[in-house]
């Protein structure tokens, strides 16, 4: 996320973190995974040639070990999606890093997109 970030300078980005937690006395990683997402922020944010995120994040019980491997994917960018203040929203698995040119290409489109933004 945060390598997106910064090829992504001063654009809107949110991030919906899922966590599953499964099993009796299971270990529990959510105060870990908390603290992790809290210092991407800080260090995210206090850098001005980077993104400006918001961060989501989910968990639910699950008792079946296998359950617990399924991500609620389409869910997540749904809540994602649902932050998003932006007329466009492009959905980047954490897996996949834009090109830099990408944002070059949305810096300069604002000639292309205007047709497609509400009127002012």
């Amino acid at each position: 996320m945060e390598s997106q970030c910064q090829m992504l300078p001063n654009i809107p980005y949110v991030a919906a973190v899922y966590v599953s937690l499964w099993g009796p006395g299971g270990r529990n990683p959510l105060a870990s995974t908390r603290q992790k997402l809290q210092e991407l922020f800080t260090r995210v944010e206090g850098n001005s040639l980077s993104c400006h995120m918001h961060l989501l994040l989910f968990t639910e019980f699950i008792s079946d070990r296998a359950l617990a491997a399924l991500v609620p994917i389409n869910a997540l960018r749904n809540a994602a999606l649902l932050l998003a203040k932006t007329p466009f929203a492009s959905m980047i698995d954490v897996d996949f890093s834009p090109s830099y040119s990408f944002h070059l290409i949305l810096q300069n489109s604002t000639r292309l997109l205007r047709p497609f933004l509400p009127y002012q």
